[in-house]
C-alpha cells in the first residue's frame, strides 16, 4: 500500500498515514477541461488542508488508443471520486463505453462517487443520452452520485498556481498529478 502523509497532516491525526483521495477527472474538450479545472481548484481549496488530493486527467479522445484506455480504467477503477465534465449533447463513443465497462470490472464493490459536470443541455430539461449513460453508470458501480450545478459556484478566479501550493507543475496537465501539503505535485501526460 502506497501512504502518503505530510507533517501537519500527520500530526493532527496522531500520525495516523492516511491515503490521498483518489480523483479521476474526464473531459471532452479544452472548454469541458477548463470546466474541470475550475472545479478542481475549489476542491483544493474547500478540503486541499483537510486531506491530500491524487488527481488523474484524461480526454475522451485518447480513450480510442488501447494503451491510454487501460492506464485510465486502472486510475478510474481505483479512485475514490470520479468526475466527469463533458458536454451532455449526444453519446459517448464506443471506445468510452468499453472503457467504462473496463473500469467498472475492475472496480468491483469500490465506494466511491460520480460528479457529472455538464451544463443543461435544454430549456425542457431532458436527459441527455450522456446523462442517462453517466446515470445507469452510477447507478451499476454502486457509486454516489453527487449533482453539481455548473451555473451555481463562481468561477475560480485566475490565481498562480503557487498561491495553491503547486509550485512548478503546469496548469493541470492530462495524466497524473498528486496535490499534498509538503510535496511537489507528480504528473504524467497522456497527450
Amino acid at each position: 500500500m502506497n501512504v502518503i502523509m505530510s507533517a501537519s497532516i500527520a500530526q493532527q491525526r496522531d500520525l495516523v498515514p492516511i491515503e490521498p483521495c483518489s480523483v479521476t477527472m474526464v473531459y471532452d474538450d479544452e472548454a469541458t477541461r477548463a470546466t474541470a479545472r475550475g472545479f478542481s481548484i475549489r476542491m483544493l481549496r474547500q478540503f486541499g488542508a483537510e486531506f491530500e488530493m491524487d488527481f488523474t486527467w484524461w480526454k475522451l479522445s485518447l480513450l480510442e488508443n488501447p494503451r491510454v484506455a487501460s492506464e485510465a480504467a486502472a486510475a478510474a477503477a481505483h479512485a475514490d471520486l470520479l468526475v466527469f465534465a463533458v458536454e451532455p449533447y449526444g453519446d459517448f463513443s464506443e471506445a468510452v463505453k468499453l472503457w467504462c465497462e473496463d473500469w467498472l470490472r475492475q472496480r468491483g464493490e469500490r465506494d466511491g462517487a460520480l460528479i457529472a459536470l455538464m451544463p443543461p443541455n435544454n430549456p425542457a430539461r431532458l436527459p441527455s443520452g450522456r446523462q442517462l449513460f453517466l446515470q445507469n453508470l452510477t447507478r451499476r458501480a454502486r457509486l454516489d452520485s453527487l449533482p453539481y450545478a455548473l451555473s451555481a459556484p463562481p468561477p475560480a478566479p485566475r490565481l498562480p498556481l503557487t498561491d495553491l501550493g503547486l509550485r512548478g507543475v503546469p496548469p493541470f496537465p492530462p495524466g497524473h498529478y498528486r496535490h499534498e501539503q509538503a510535496r511537489p505535485l507528480q504528473w504524467g501526460i497522456n497527450e
